[in-house]
């Protein structure tokens, strides 16, 4: 719905506002938009109408005139600008985007009727000239303009201006050239006095002013903005500026030289980098605005009374004068800002505030607070002070011939008519499509991979009348099933991902609609679940209300667990129906079955005509069956029964499934784990044959929510390696599990590194596989000599695997004792975390750190549930007299000076030399790095800066900080040089005033520190002799960061007394300088200054090149701003600032 006003805003794509403001001005300027009409697109000429620019803003002028929206998209038309998404992010000068669409215009204009449209409308002429005193002969030439940029303040002062006539005197105002700058004049023969300046001959139909707000602070060398207050009437009178009785410019002796287009005489002197929205508080009311700034539109009365004041004024008489009618406002500082339009509609003779999608009326107050001003700011605030004030102003010359309004919709030329139902047809399907869209629902399909055992999840969009069966297809091809599972054994069921749960299938109701099956859910849901099942099986039904069992397929003779299932039954079915969807879905031998419920006490059913809520409560669901055998029925003597037996051995099992990583002997070595001796096991197991991964995919498989779930004992903090602990525990942890349970590790266990905890036991309450059942009459103690079968097996023919039923009450440190034999690894190096392959991907990546990971299982399996997949990865575990380092590769000169390599065990009581041995193969193995042992210098790094040199002869000793020690490995040109603690190295950089350059990094190693040795050092590596050699220390510690200018103001040393020591407090890391003293200073003119403060300000040079700079100020580089044609291309239009 348009805005009261009548007037159509335009969407910020993101940081366009710039470009709104202007396109509203051009847009309500009736000459401007009624040209544009005229204009036809031809297409042969073979362009792409969506590469054409006035195609394209013909479009976007039509919309904000016919269009019923809001605000309209620009997106079109800066696709026609070769615009990628990146280039909406950046702000530029409004100033600067005129220039160059004016430019784009001009060029796609050429060779139609509006070809001159630019020059015609917007084109004046002014007069460069030079006048000699003596004779009073003018030499001159003729020069064009587009727009007339104003400076606020004069050169050098502090005062601005105080209104726009001012300004322009100003800019007029000749220059006396006198004294060593003086004229030669060709009729005098000789040098004179003269004047030069700048006079216009004629001002354009349409003049544009452009406010030079933006300045360089030489001081501060910063860009700053002047928000000096600056009075711009509404009536301009510039009659004054030009000699109406004689129009055009005098013709000297040798004629008039050839006219120079100059209409870049503006320049762009500040394209803002950030948008930062500092809009007047009338305007958007999330933004507030200093007291000079806000701009009151509660009320538009004001505009009346203005119009009539406007009516009975006196209009200056001539030719040249103008009616403002467009103010473009910057809100911001030079750092960043927003830009908006105040612009006036000729037709109702009143003013607007066209603020991206926003348009509201104005009152002349608003209008006279973008003057600007305000309290002073204090030195250098200026650039990151911020205000609102006019930019650049529009004014249209008051002719009563040439003024007009803009064309109404019936008065459109036949083309435009064209475009216009071309418009409303593509709005009619949009509007169409949009229909459709909310006709969508967008659905979250979770699965299983049936290979991998990987937990996937993708959002599906499809139309609500969409059948079942085509949305299983769709999400089918999206999982990529093909080829790995048929369709027929998959199936869609819905699905509740907060607690895991299979609410209802959909049995015959494949071809129903998801609108159907939706509206049919009692809890409606966007979530389904894709089922999988074995070839020979069948899909039980699911309904809600279901009770849920774990069933447990044993063998009694040998007392395992042989499969466990999810099976979901009605509570009204009996025992005899529990029996016989047993029977169909599970491979057992025969059709009759004990059937066990795992309460307490372990109960046998027997009586097959009750029904299971009868039977089974909802927190004690887990049964054991097993095939009925010569024993009979065992109701009268279950408990003597080895059924009893062995479901009292099996009724806290868990069984789950351990992921062994790849490349383990690789890991191994470069983590320095030893393997363990004793393989024999791991032997056999090889030739295990291999069991499938898939053991329950028959019915419904146990499923966890996402890849990884953090499973903790207690509360999670990170604690310093111990060797007396296994590190996987937190401080927390430790305090929760109590000392004085470690005797219930079992002696069979090889982890004394953790506190093993106990199972708490409770009157009350006790934890069966996750459930707590309550108002138990014993002791739940499971027995300290815990359940454990492990069998290898192979997954996919590639991923290790081992199946493990064992005691849920576990402890994990107990577990990886157990777990050694089949894994090869002593325990305390196995880190455990719940997920899959991709899980370890994703976060259980092996490392010799031992900090917490998530999803990592400590310290015990609670909430781990039946066939879950538990990923194996390794971390270093620290013994007594070993430390933990972080091995960075250090190279000055390169633009990442510090590279993270690897960690690496320190070990104590043993040499430096003797660690670069073993450190060299592996960095040569992992990195390629190939350092013959004599250059190979190890340093201790401090945040950036390399510190003192270890020595081959030196015993590492820790300082017994449980922190990892940080360590450069550096590659030197040759042998290392140092070989006692009382060498000095520094870092050296050649400073060349002549050219305001440095050089590289260049390391000197210093036996002694005298002034003497140090400069005959740098003789040799600079070939300077070594009395004209002076240098001087940098304000900091490597890679001393500084700008560029203040390298000279440092102090500078020389060698005039070479038996004086270097300054006590030079250390190790410690940067200098030094240069040649009989190399001048450069001297820099205004322009090199803004060119080096402008490198400084962009980023940093790479250390390796002899940069002139150097910096640590690197704020976001401005990129410039350019619209692209879709022809080849042409030479840009210089920029000429006329000052």
């Amino acid at each position: 719905i348009r805005h009261e006003t009548g007037y159509v805003g335009l969407v910020n794509q993101a940081m366009t506002c710039y470009l709104n403001s202007l396109l509203q001005a051009l847009y309500m300027t009736p000459e401007f938009r009624n040209a544009l009409y005229k204009w036809k697109f031809d297409e042969s000429h073979g362009n792409s109408p969506a590469k054409c620019i006035p195609f394209q803003l013909q479009k976007l002028f039509l919309n904000l005139q016919t269009s019923s929206k809001t605000a309209v998209e620009t997106t079109e038309l800066t696709r026609s600008f070769g615009w990628e998404s990146g280039e909406v992010w950046q702000q530029h000068d409004i100033q600067e985007l005129c220039r160059v669409m004016f430019d784009a215009l001009e060029y796609e204009f050429k060779e139609t009727e509006q070809a001159d449209l630019i020059n015609r409308l917007y084109q004046g002429k002014m007069i460069d000239y030079v006048k000699c005193l003596e004779c009073g002969r003018e030499k001159s030439r003729e020069d064009t303009f587009l727009d007339i940029p104003l400076p606020v303040r004069p050169f050098g002062s502090s005062v601005a201006y105080g209104s726009i006539e001012e300004a322009l005197k100003a800019f007029v105002q000749p220059e006396t050239l006198d004294g060593n700058n003086q004229y030669f004049c060709e009729s005098c023969d000789k040098k004179c006095n003269a004047h030069k300046g700048l006079k216009f001959s004629k001002f354009p139909y349409l003049l544009t002013l452009h406010l030079k707000r933006f300045d360089f602070d030489y001081n501060s060398l910063h860009r700053i903005k002047l928000n000096d207050k600056v009075i711009f009437p509404k009536i301009l009178d510039l009659n004054n500026f030009i000699n109406l009785d004689n129009n055009s410019s005098e013709e000297s002796a040798e004629g008039v030289e050839t006219s120079m287009k100059c209409d870049d005489s503006s320049t762009a002197d500040s394209a803002l980098e950030e948008e930062t929205n500092h809009v007047p508080e009338s305007h958007i009311n999330e933004v507030d605005q200093e007291d000079d700034e806000g701009i009151d539109l509660s009320s538009s009365s004001g505009n009346h009374q203005e119009n009539e004041r406007s009516k009975q004024q006196n209009i200056p008489s001539g030719p040249f004068v103008y009616e403002l009618y467009s103010i473009m406002i910057h809100s911001g500082s030079a750092s960043g800002g927003h830009y908006y339009a105040y612009i006036k509609d000729f037709a109702k003779d009143e003013w607007y505030c066209f603020n991206d999608q926003s348009v509201t009326t104005i009152t002349q107050e608003d209008i006279e607070k973008t003057f600007g001003g305000g309290p002073p700011r204090a030195y250098y605030s200026g650039a990151y002070s911020s205000s609102t004030n006019a930019y650049m102003l529009m004014y249209r010359q008051i002719d009563k011939e040439l003024n007009c309004l803009a064309m109404k919709e019936d008065e459109f030329p036949p083309h435009i008519k064209k475009v216009l139902e071309e418009i409303k047809e593509s709005e009619e399907h949009e509007r169409a499509s949009r229909a459709r869209r909310d006709e969508m629902v967008r659905l979250t399909i979770h699965t299983i991979h049936p290979v991998t055992g990987a937990r996937l999840n993708h959002k599906i969009f499809f139309h609500n009348d969409n059948s079942l069966a085509e949305v299983l297809d769709q999400a089918y091809t999206t999982f990529k099933f093909e080829g790995v599972i048929p369709k027929e054994q998959c199936r869609l069921v819905s699905y509740v991902s907060t607690n895991d749960h299979m609410e209802v299938s959909f049995e015959a109701r494949e071809y129903e609609s998801i609108r159907e099956i939706m509206a049919s859910l009692i809890h409606p849901s966007n979530e389904f679940f894709l089922e999988t099942r074995e070839k020979n099986k069948i899909f039980l039904p699911y309904s809600i209300g279901d009770t849920c069992l774990i069933v447990y397929q044993i063998d009694v003779d040998n007392e395992e667990v042989i499969s466990v299932h999810q099976v979901r039954t009605s509570p009204c079915d009996t025992l005899l129906e529990l029996k016989k969807v047993l029977s169909r879905a599970l491979p057992l031998p025969s059709p009759e079955i004990h059937v066990v419920l795992c309460s307490i006490p372990i109960s046998y059913l027997s009586n097959e005509t009750l029904p299971l809520n009868k039977l089974i409560s909802h927190t004690c669901n887990r049964i054991f069956i097993c095939p009925v055998g010569s024993e009979g029925d065992l109701s009268n003597n279950f408990e003597n029964s080895p059924l009893y037996k062995c479901v009292k051995l099996l009724q806290h099992v868990i069984v789950l499934h351990f992921l062994i990583p790849d490349n383990l002997e690789d890991t191994l070595e470069r983590l320095l784990i030893p393997p363990l001796e004793d393989k024999c096991l791991i032997e056999n197991s090889k030739q295990t044959e291999a069991v499938s991964t898939d053991m329950n995919v028959t019915l419904t498989n146990g499923i966890n929510i996402g890849i990884e779930e953090e499973i903790v004992f207690g509360n999670v903090a990170t604690s310093d390696q111990s060797t007396s602990e296994d590190s996987s525990l937190t401080d927390s942890e430790r305090t929760i599990i109590g000392d004085e349970q470690n005797d219930c590790l079992p002696e069979t266990s090889d982890s004394d590194q953790l506190s093993s905890p106990e199972v708490q036991t409770s009157t009350k309450n006790c934890d069966i596989n996750g459930e707590l059942e309550e108002n138990w009459d014993i002791e739940c103690e499971p027995p300290k000599n815990y359940y454990f079968r492990a069998t290898p097996y192979v997954i996919d023919q590639t991923q290790k695997a081992i199946r493990v039923v064992v005691d849920k009450h576990i402890d994990v440190a107990t577990l990886k004792s157990k777990l050694e034999r089949y894994v090869g690894v002593a325990g305390k190096y196995m880190r455990l975390t719940r997920g899959t392959a991709a899980a370890t991907e994703q976060g259980a990546v092996s490392s010799i750190i031992a900090a917490p990971v998530r999803g990592e299982l400590s310290p015990s399996l609670i909430g781990l549930k039946d066939d879950d997949r538990v990923s194996i990865s390794f971390h270093r575990v620290l013994e007594d007299g070993e430390h933990l380092a972080k091995l960075y590769h250090f190279n000055p000169n390169l633009t990442n000076q510090m590279s993270y390599l690897c960690d690496w065990i320190l070990y104590r009581g043993k040499t430096i030399g003797e660690m670069k041995k073993a450190m060299l193969k592996e960095l040569e193995k992992r990195h390629n790095l190939k350092i013959p042992l004599d250059r190979l210098r190890l340093r201790l790094k401090s945040w950036k800066t390399p510190g003192r040199v270890l020595l081959d002869n030196e015993e590492w000793t820790d300082d017994g900080s449980s922190s990892p020690t940080e360590l450069c490995v550096e590659a030197l040109d040759g042998p290392e040089e140092v070989t006692a603690h009382t060498f000095l190295v520094v870092f050296t950089r050649r400073w060349s005033p002549s050219t305001l350059t440095v050089g590289p990094y260049v390391e000197v190693a210093l036996r002694s520190p005298s002034v003497a040795d140090f400069t005959n050092k740098l003789s040799e590596i600079s070939n300077i002799p070594a009395e004209h050699i002076k240098f001087a220390f940098g304000n900091s510690m490597f890679p001393c960061e500084m700008p560029l200018l203040s390298i000279n103001d440092l102090d500078w040393e020389d060698s005039a007394d070479g038996h004086r020591r270097l300054n006590i407090s030079v250390k190790d890391g410690n940067v200098v300088f030094y240069k040649d003293d009989r190399e001048e200073l450069k001297t820099l003119t205004k322009e090199e200054q803004l060119e080096v403060s402008s490198m400084e300000s962009s980023s940093h040079a790479s250390p390796s090149s002899t940069s002139s700079y150097i910096s640590g100020y690197s704020p976001r580089k401005e990129k410039a701003l350019k619209i692209y044609l879709d022809t080849p291309s042409r030479r840009a239009r210089s920029v000429i600032d006329v000052d």
